[in-house]
């Protein structure tokens, strides 16, 4: 019984839209000069869903992240951030890769952030809260192997507990990139729902989207 509301205009080139309360919350990265590593990560705020101030900038100290979920818990906002070891500021080789994720946390009214750094490898997550169950994200993770994977996330520490494999889902999570239409495809996270006590997840698998409804014991 859900139904398509149409398309909302957005200035977060890399996010949907999160709603906390009447304000709605989106993401960008700003890709800085030279070898296009991303250099900082810039959040919209929105009361109308379609005009947007930008409400706080993060100046990265190191590394470029890539994708990212924004979410809430109570009046605390988290964002959940994975980084890559190609960037300017990162020093790294370029054989290095993807490195561990940060967790950044926020009281109201969401102007100062603090960031740590977790113990995992992540690629374009996807957060909820299930209220009386805990939080949630679906993930790509590096280990042993890269999967796409279902995991109870500890908002304290940012540790990682693994429910689900849904095996490589991310060749198929493709679609066009907004911002440069001539390259093909662009990877899209799978989406995520809390409705009814339930999560629902969506994703593509060969020519057709699919759904699955877990239950959180």
């Amino acid at each position: 019984d859900w139904t398509y509301q149409g398309e909302r205009q957005s200035n977060g080139n890399d996010s949907r839209m999160t709603w906390h309360g009447d304000e709605g919350f989106v993401f960008e990265f700003d890709m800085g000069r030279g070898d296009g590593g991303f250099e900082k990560l810039w959040i919209y705020r929105t009361s109308d869903g379609d005009s947007f101030k930008r409400h706080y900038t993060y100046e990265l100290p190191k590394f470029a992240p890539r994708r990212g979920s924004l979410f809430f818990v109570g009046d605390q906002a988290y964002f959940l951030l994975p980084r890559n070891g190609y960037g300017r500021k990162s020093n790294a080789k370029p054989s290095v890769g993807y490195v561990k994720g940060e967790l950044g946390t926020s009281s109201p009214p969401y102007r100062k952030w603090t960031w740590k750094d977790i113990d995992e490898v992540i690629y374009s997550p996807q957060v909820v809260h299930l209220p009386g169950k805990g939080v949630f994200v679906v993930t790509e993770l590096r280990n042993p192997k890269r999967h796409t994977a279902l995991c109870r996330l500890n908002i304290e520490d940012g540790s990682l507990t693994e429910l689900l494999d849904f095996g490589d889902l991310r060749r198929e999570q493709t679609g066009v990139d907004p911002r440069a239409q001539n390259l093909g495809g662009s990877h899209i996270p799978p989406g995520l729902a809390v409705h009814e006590g339930h999560i629902w997840m969506s994703y593509c698998s060969g020519r057709s989207v699919k759904v699955r409804k877990i239950a959180i014991q």
